[in-house]
This record gives structure tokens, sequence and C-alpha cells, in this order.
């Protein structure tokens, strides 16, 4: 999957052939600026993890996340985090996502996007971030009323910080 989109010219981030390339991220240049990008999935079966041998997407370790956007933010004017994880159909956070969104801003990220529960979650601004924590079920088919609703989230930045966020 990944060659094919790099054949088309599109950017991956967040899975590949071992852990060092999952969690290597990817920076677009957007208007003279630098957008990093790093991404991470939370949820199981554990085989879709990689390892240093074997395909597939980057765990969020905290101790990874806070090295990878450490690295990430040497390079990148503006740095979006994204996360797969909570759980399904459930407005209420897993403990662990705040934790990871705070982290992940703390060490300079100033978008966090999170996805998985197929429903709208919280908007928290924190510190100079925003934390979109679910964003809902745009393009996910579902039988479940409960996935109805989503949002598309136009997030503004000015001078490296947030600034405005339309839902």
């Amino acid at each position: 999957t990944q060659r094919a989109l790099h054949q088309a010219g599109i950017h991956t981030v967040g899975a590949g052939s071992n852990l060092r390339q999952a969690r290597q991220g990817t920076i677009l240049d957007v208007n003279s600026k630098k957008i990093g990008f790093l991404s991470y999935s939370l949820t199981f079966p554990k085989s879709f993890w990689a390892d240093d041998d074997h395909p597939g997407t980057a765990f969020g370790h905290e101790k990874q996340i806070r090295q990878d956007i450490k690295r990430m933010t040497q390079h990148a004017d503006l740095l979006v985090v994204s996360f797969h994880w909570g759980q399904e159909k459930t407005t209420e956070l897993r403990e662990y996502q705040p934790l990871l969104a705070h982290a992940a801003i703390d060490e300079g990220a100033s978008l966090v996007i999170g996805h998985h529960p197929h429903i709208l979650q919280a908007v928290e601004k924190y510190k100079q971030g925003i934390i979109l924590y679910s964003l809902g079920n745009f393009t996910f088919g579902s039988y479940s009323r409960a996935a109805d609703s989503s949002v598309v989230a136009t997030v503004e930045f000015r001078d490296q910080q947030f600034h405005t966020l339309q839902l």
C-alpha cells in the first residue's frame, strides 16, 4: 500500500517496513512553512504494530512519542500528531488519551488529531496547542446511528501557534 501511495505522490506516516520507518514521520512544505506529521496507533491487535524486524504501525509509547516529537520539531515549523485511539462509540475519553495528547503538545506539537471512536469526542485547547480527540465518522461506513455525526476541522495557525478552530 505504501509503495502504491508513494508512486502516486501521496505521503504516508505512521507505518513502515519496520518500527524505525513507522516512527520516521514526514514533512511537507506548505506556503513556505514546513509542516511535520507523526502518527501512532494504540488499538489492537498487537500484530498490527511494527517492530525492529516486522512491518506495521507505530505504537504510541509515551517515551517514543516524546523522542519523535523532539526530533521532528528540529526540522518543522509546525507539528501535527495523529493518534488512532480510544473506545469506539463512546464520548468518554480513555485515561491515556489526554495524557498522550498533553505530552505531545508539551514536547512541541501544535495540533493533535485523534480517530477511531467513530463518534465525536472532546476538543481541548491545551497550552499553545489544540487537541481534537475524535472528529467522528466522516468516511467510514457504519450501520450504527451513533456514528452518524462528524465534523471537518479547519485549524488556523499564526506565527507557529494555534489561532482559530472552525468545526
